[in-house]
Parts: structure tokens; C-alpha cells; sequence
């Protein structure tokens, strides 16, 4: 029984290389590099208001949006 499972894990090992080699994992390179600021920079927290959507103290059930599941907005 022990010696099946072994032969079952290897050639579903043999079967995931199969697939990497075939979807072009062979090809694939590091991410490049990028060098960062030795500081962070402070940003001022005063944006200008683009869209707003919904409120916090929303009056009507709509504009509370305690149940949305999906959001789309086109500009």
C-alpha cells in the first residue's frame, strides 16, 4: 500500500513539471529591480474631492450601502 502512494505522488510530481514546462514556466525571469528613496515623503491628507458615493450618516436605506456586493462606476 505504502509503495502505491509513493508512485501516485510521483507522477502527480511528473505531471505538475509536465505542466509548468508546457505553459512556458522555463522562461520565466526575476522581477527588476527598483531602487526606493532612502526616506519616506510625507503627503498632505488634503485631496480634492473627485466622487463621492454613499454617506456615513446617510439618511435614506440606499445611501447607507450595508449590503453592496458589487460597485461600478464609469467615468
Amino acid at each position: 500500500m505504502r509503495r502505491k502512494t509513493r508512485s501516485l505522488v510521483v507522477s502527480r510530481m511528473w505531471l505538475a513539471v509536465g505542466l509548468l514546462a508546457g505553459l512556458g514556466a522555463t522562461d520565466l525571469q526575476a522581477q527588476k529591480a527598483v531602487d526606493l528613496p532612502a526616506e519616506d515623503r510625507p503627503i498632505s491628507g488634503d485631496f480634492e474631492l473627485v466622487f463621492r458615493v454613499g454617506s456615513a450618516g446617510a439618511e435614506s436605506e440606499w445611501e447607507q450601502f450595508t449590503a453592496i456586493e458589487h460597485l461600478a462606476v464609469r467615468g
